[in-house]
């Protein structure tokens, strides 16, 4: 019963919105109002009576968004916005799970903050007759507070925690926020249709797009792995790309996809831990066709990792190797029906 939890959030919004437009410029202003009171209820570790914990936060939200019609076929677009995300329930837990085999101990945080940002996007569209089109955005992100994973060893304080008499401590793993950081770049894509080529190559077409972000926030890192370091946003490569040849022949059709990042950062578990990695670059290709059948049958074969693909983890030393994952490829027949 220690580890059974309930999150019980009471929201009110109010959301006010003016559209405006004239000599080719068009857009909309907006204000949102967010007011949130979250009671976290559980059980206390060492007597098993309920407990519960009150979080309460208010927010002004605004948001612009203008579109500038260059030409008929040309836009311009620009946002900005104040956003808040709110923690998921699992991370507001009042609950303690703890695993005497290695005497740690891990749970949510009631007190958390949401997460909080100011964002700006800036982008260019361009658009063809035959469906094609293309982008090209420039964005930054203004990270007011993160929620990470945080570990605290037997020589620190568990705050909060009060453990059960005779309790050897060892790890205990939970959430917190962070100092937040920044994110910025920029991203590019195309789609290209070939419907100017004669018979059956005028189903052939490209999707292609690019994107670069460069970031920044503090890590805390388990036995001063990494620890204080100034590293990118976990889970953000700085390089991301992918690229689509597809190809419609009245009812069959068929593309294949080739997908890149390179190397980001990641929460990885430890025994009894959890600390930021480097998970390495990482590149796959997968591969669909289908056929569709008069009767609203449709038979699709499909496969994935085409090459192989492995998933690499170090500790920003490529020689100290973390983790080493292999997945294999995968092939799958299957039939799809629409009545």
């Amino acid at each position: 019963r220690d580890a059974s939890f309930e999150i019980e959030e009471d929201i009110n919004a109010l959301y006010v919105m003016a559209n405006f437009g004239g000599d080719g410029v068009r857009g909309n202003v907006g204000l949102r109002y967010v007011e949130t009171d979250s009671t976290s209820n559980g059980f206390d570790l060492t007597t098993s009576q309920p407990v519960s914990f009150n979080s309460e936060y208010k927010e002004w939200l605004p948001s612009l968004n203008v579109a500038y019609d260059i030409q008929e076929d040309t836009i311009l677009r620009f946002a900005a916005s104040r956003v808040l995300t709110r923690p998921a329930p699992f991370q507001l837990a009042p609950a303690v799970n703890l695993t005497p085999e290695t005497s740690s101990g891990s749970a949510g945080n009631p007190n958390l903050d949401p997460f909080r940002a100011t964002q700006y996007d800036l982008s260019y569209e361009y658009f063809t007759d035959n469906g094609g089109a293309f982008t090209a955005a420039i964005f930054y992100k203004d990270i007011d507070s993160l929620v990470t994973d945080v570990s605290y060893d037997s020589d620190d304080v568990w705050e909060g925690i009060d453990l059960p008499d005779g309790t050897t401590k060892g790890v205990y793993n939970t959430k917190e926020n962070g100092d937040g950081g920044w994110i910025k770049g920029f991203e590019l894509a195309i789609t290209k249709t070939f419907d100017n080529l004669p018979g059956v190559f005028s189903g052939l077409g490209i999707n292609a797009n690019y994107s670069y972000n460069d970031s920044e926030t503090s890590v805390v890192g388990a036995n001063g792995i990494r620890d204080g370091e100034e590293l990118p946003l976990p889970g953000l490569s700085e390089n991301i790309w992918s690229a689509t040849v597809f190809w419609d022949i009245g009812k069959f059709s068929t593309h294949a996809n080739v997908r890149y990042r390179d190397d980001y950062v990641f929460m990885m578990p430890i025994p009894g831990n959890v600390t930021p990695v480097i998970a390495k670059e990482y590149m796959t290709v997968d591969w669909q066709a289908s056929y569709a059948f008069e009767n609203g049958f449709t038979a699709v074969l499909q496969a994935n990792n085409l090459t192989d693909e492995s998933n690499k983890v170090d500790y920003g030393v490529s020689s100290l190797l973390g983790e080493y994952k292999t997945f294999g490829r995968t092939v799958s027949v299957g039939v799809d029906y629409k009545f």
